[in-house]
């Protein structure tokens, strides 16, 4: 595991990423990879408060590419940030993926992340 960040499935069910970094491309495709790859990965809270994601459009398109859907049902990812530029960036990435079935939030509240995740 990469000192960059953590996965845990937690209690609930939900996989939790936390980026301890700014995430590079690099990092953002290795999280992806191995939440993808976790089993019952469907609910996950990718938590990048503390950090800046700041990825243009060519590298969420390569994030993207990596992505894979392991079960029939659709995977729900809630994105968890704190700061203005996280929130515009995954924001950008969340309309350019608009068109698959995974369903992302991006929130600013970690509980109305959370409840989202379990309705």
């Amino acid at each position: 595991m990469s000192d960059n960040y953590t996965i845990e499935r937690q209690e609930n069910g939900i996989i939790r990423a936390t980026a301890h970094t700014d995430p590079s491309l690099e990092m953002a495709m290795e999280m992806v990879r191995k939440i993808s790859g976790r089993e019952n990965s469907l609910l996950r809270l990718i938590d990048f408060r503390g950090t800046t994601v700041d990825l243009a459009m060519p590298a969420q398109q390569q994030v993207s590419a990596v992505i894979k859907r392991t079960d029939e049902h659709p995977v729900r990812t809630a994105f968890l940030v704190d700061n203005q530029l996280s929130l515009g960036r995954i924001r950008q990435y969340m309309s350019y993926r608009e068109d698959e079935t995974i369903l992302r939030e991006v929130f600013t509240d970690e509980d109305e992340a959370v409840a989202w995740l379990l309705e």
